[in-house]
């Protein structure tokens, strides 16, 4: 029923990341709604705008970026839905979720993203199962300028 229905509804904030990152070779923590989540490759912004956005995409560079939950999620998870702000088409090879029983993501699947524009993209997850790792993966050619993948919010649900 719609009243035990969960999600997890991920924002980013100078105070949901754990450290401020503005190089987009680092990784830090950002914990919201029940979740703690590692983003690797992608800036925050620093302390400089104290972004909501988080950008990835390496200027000169070949780039992967990833989203990835720390613990696994207790909820049987059927979509994850990436919020994105900005993105330039040309420069965007694969936005792909993986999905794995372990935090090694030794054995895995994977799921493309469906609606890749500015807006709500979505993976569906077709054989969901409870206590899963998530794994979002920007990989990003490489770039006439740094961070032109843009998201702001993460949805993880039931």
């Amino acid at each position: 029923d719609a009243a035990s229905h969960r999600e997890h509804d991920i924002t980013f904030s100078k105070d949901t990341y754990d450290r401020y990152v503005n190089s987009y070779t680092s990784s830090f923590v950002n914990e919201c709604d029940g979740l703690s989540l590692t983003l690797t490759n992608i800036s925050n912004g620093r302390r400089v705008d104290q972004w909501t956005t988080m950008r990835a995409g390496r200027e000169g560079y070949a780039s992967v970026a990833t989203i990835t939950t720390n613990d696994a999620i207790p909820e049987v998870i059927r979509s994850v839905t990436l919020t994105i702000t900005n993105f330039n088409s040309s420069s965007l090879n694969s936005l792909k979720l993986i999905v794995s029983p372990t935090s090694d993501f030794s054995s895995t699947t994977e799921y493309e993203f469906d609606g890749i524009i500015p807006g709500e993209a979505w993976a569906t997850i077709t054989e969901p199962e409870a206590y899963m790792y998530y794994k979002i993966v920007i990989d990003h050619k490489s770039a006439y300028a740094n961070g032109l993948f843009q998201f702001n919010r993460i949805v993880y649900s039931e």
